[in-house]
């Protein structure tokens, strides 16, 4: 008798089989996935250190959507261009 079956005979008021078998689902074996290469980022290499400064908010958003929208490339990038053409290295 299957489970559906055995369901219906409760709900008409039949006693209960006094067994049904239920089919047991397995989970398929996990697939392992294989490692992923990651790229550090600045904050991660040694060669770079943080820097806090204090500018408009203004300024902040309009320079860096322009440098964004022009190079692709974070603040990080433009703060450490401006300080090296500053410095005349």
């Amino acid at each position: 008798m299957s489970l559906k079956e055995a369901l219906a005979g409760v709900k008409q008021g039949q006693a209960e089989p006094e067994s049904v078998q239920v089919p047991q689902t397995t989970k398929p074996p996990e697939k392992k996935k294989a490692a992923t290469v990651r790229t550090t980022g600045k904050s991660s290499d040694d060669d770079y250190e943080r820097l806090t400064v204090y500018v408009l908010k203004t300024t902040k958003r309009d320079a860096g959507r322009k440098w964004e929208d022009a190079t692709g490339k974070d603040m990080s990038d433009l703060v450490q261009q401006l300080l090296t053409k500053y410095l005349g290295s």
